[in-house]
């Protein structure tokens, strides 16, 4: 035993004391795709979000792409079926709209998509059959596991692609054609993990809104509504709903037209928008009903945010989508 380990702790020692390339020099900038997966509709297909199917401890699992989450979760019907060990020593709290609640932990030692392997135990919070299997998924897939990459969320190709983290001073992506670009916004409350905030405009007042494809319509923080001038509270008619929340509570929407929602120079004139109470996640979500036809590239290595997406006539909103239950 000791032959084997100590020439891998060897080549581990020597691993971690390689030069790393310096930032913004072509070895740095250098693209380098390194994994790619389908985005699949969850099954049955109850829902518009979407999962990619991932191999935790060589066992596939189908868990949403959720750009709005942190790390990995596991509905307890996948844990077992998949024979993932339970941590008996820890809990997870977990924060979300509508509070903090507590979850079993469990372990996988390997987690990979497509061709790339995350070689450290991973842990994934345990969440609720109804947040998860009951709506086609596994679990959720969170953007903790792409802390060394750069990712690409392709909607009209359908893929998920990684590439290894660029430390370049944009860090753009290989497109062809016109696309956005934003530095990663939020400081504080506005910011945590890997997430892909951006700054907007809505009727005139700069917003951090988090890009988020584990929601399926866009939606506005209510204090800051009410300061871009929407009404504190729905007019007689206005239509409501409510939005699911990770404490399994359900909290009160209802819809508003605005003047004019700005993303980067796409200037969408009169957007019908939900408002709700959104604590301290963001002052805005921009769902699949905004960005469900775009390319996202989030560059982590060089905090930065690419949307390109298919032409629309000028000024053209999309249709307000109804309020699905939110992981």
């Amino acid at each position: 035993m000791r032959a084997l380990i100590l020439p891998f702790l060897l080549a581990a020692l020597l691993a971690a004391c390689a030069p790393q390339p310096e930032p913004g020099s072509a070895e740095a900038c250098r693209i380098e795709q390194v994994a790619t997966a389908p985005l699949l509709p969850p099954d049955p297909p109850s829902t518009s979000r979407w999962a990619v199917e991932v191999l935790l401890d060589g066992k596939p699992a189908r868990m949403m792409l959720d750009s709005g989450a942190n790390g990995l979760s596991i509905s307890t019907e996948a844990a077992l079926r998949l024979g993932l060990r339970q941590r008996g020593d820890m809990r997870a709290s977990t924060t979300g709209l509508g509070g903090t609640v507590y979850r079993r932990v469990f372990e996988a030692d390997t987690v990979a998509i497509g061709a790339q392997t995350r070689p450290t135990p991973t842990l994934l919070v345990e969440t609720t059959d109804a947040q998860s299997a009951g709506r086609g998924f596994d679990g959720i897939l969170g953007m903790e596991v792409f802390d060394r990459n750069d990712v690409e969320i392709d909607f009209p190709a359908r893929t998920l692609s990684l590439y290894r983290a660029r430390f370049c001073p944009q860090g753009r992506p290989p497109w062809q054609g016109g696309f956005l670009s934003f530095p990663r916004a939020g400081a504080g409350q506005h910011r945590t993990g890997n997430h892909p905030m951006i700054e907007v405009r809505l009727d005139g007042r700069p917003a951090h809104a988090l890009v988020d494809t584990g929601a399926t319509i866009t939606v506005v923080d209510q204090s800051f509504a009410v300061a871009a001038g929407a009404p504190a509270e729905p007019p007689d008619g206005a239509p409501r709903g409510t939005t699911g929340t990770m404490s399994e509570a359900t909290l009160p929407m209802w819809l508003h037209r605005f003047g004019a929602l700005e993303i980067g120079p796409v200037r969408i004139v009169q957007p019908e928008l939900w408002i709700t109470d959104l604590g301290m996640a963001a002052d805005m979500i921009l769902g699949l009903s905004h960005i469900g036809r775009m390319r996202i590239w989030i560059s982590n290595g060089s905090d930065m945010v690419y949307l390109a997406a298919p032409p629309r006539p000028p000024g053209q909103a999309p249709r307000p989508a109804r309020p699905q239950p939110r992981s």
